[in-house]
């Protein structure tokens, strides 16, 4: 390969991770501008990857693996915000504890599908994403092959999810009610602001958007469901909306140099195989997202009622 391939493909790999760690963590930065923190987005991408899994391998359709997917995350979040919206429960201690049931139940439904039933040594799918070209667009060197040769997923994200969320936050009055929820709930409340709704409509888009980016572990980078391929990257999202101060465009920066990590390290993995572990290149990302949060973490201010268990006044 040219010099110009590698770069083009690096590129490739990057937007197609950032759709990956971009919608989920686009999903939860809507939460905790709202004051929602809602650790178990590793639960729902667990959930919504096994069940991308299980339905495009006895359907053989994709579309209804990601609508399947979409309604696997979205019962997690429902179950996330009658614990804590409307029971009143701990946002740290309910993600937590939903993040321990959904690992359980994954491994459970798994092994009794693949191993303890069908008996299938390998399971795999046939069906996965492609990649579609846009016509002209797709030519422009280096510019086309990263923007326009991605898949259905990726344009959705880079063309309508991302500016739709920076329309509704910055130029609507939905924005306004979101930052003022965050900031002083109560306040809030008295203005006659239904800030439990408002929580409960965002926690479902964001679990919609959580559905989708779990679809791409097994319909995109994979065809397979492995028990370690989600690999904390709920908890890596969360670092990225720190990393991108509770704001849109540094949280999406955030999320591609986090992306850009992704992509570089299967291409060093083939030129140091067998010099030293490989498992040193795979923790390259976690590392480095972990200096930069510890760089800029402590500079920086939550929206005030992030994780604050609250009751909603009479």
């Amino acid at each position: 390969m040219s010099g110009v391939e590698i770069v083009s493909q690096f590129l490739k790999d990057l937007i197609a991770f950032s759709t990956l760690i971009g919608l989920a963590t686009l999903g939860e930065l809507l939460n905790e501008k709202v004051g929602v923190l809602n650790l178990s987005i590793d639960g729902a991408l667990w959930i919504g990857a096994l069940m991308t899994f299980i339905t495009a391998y006895f359907t053989g359709s994709i579309t209804i693996a990601i609508l399947v997917a979409i309604g696997s995350s979205l019962s997690i979040y429902l179950l996330f915000g009658y614990m804590t919206l409307v029971k009143n429960v701990d946002q740290v201690y309910t993600g937590v504890a939903i993040n321990l049931i959904c690992y359980g139940v994954c491994f459970y439904i798994y092994r009794s599908i693949f191993e303890w039933g069908i008996r299938d040594a390998s399971p795999h799918i046939n069906v996965s994403l492609s990649d579609i070209e846009i016509p002209y667009l797709s030519q422009i060197p280096i510019i086309g092959y990263m923007l326009f040769r991605q898949t259905i997923l990726t344009y959705l994200f880079l063309f309508l999810i991302i500016p739709l969320i920076y329309f509704i936050i910055k130029k609507t009055i939905i924005g306004i009610i979101i930052k003022a929820i965050g900031e002083d709930p109560e306040k809030a409340e008295t203005l006659g602001i239904n800030v439990n709704r408002y929580r409960f409509i965002i926690l479902m888009n964001a679990g919609i958007l959580t559905g989708i980016s779990s679809t791409m572990f097994v319909l995109y980078f994979s065809n397979v469901y492995l028990t370690e391929m989600v690999a904390g990257r709920g908890f890596i999202a969360i670092a990225l909306i720190i990393l991108g101060k509770w704001e849109l465009i540094p949280t999406i920066l955030a999320c591609l140099f986090y992306s850009s990590l992704e992509a570089l390290q299967y291409r060093v993995i083939t030129l140091i195989s067998g010099l030293f572990p490989y498992q040193f290149i795979l923790m390259l990302p976690y590392l480095a997202t972990i200096i930069a949060l510890g760089a800029v973490g402590r500079k920086v201010k939550p929206p005030a009622s992030l994780g604050k268990t609250r009751t909603r006044t009479k």
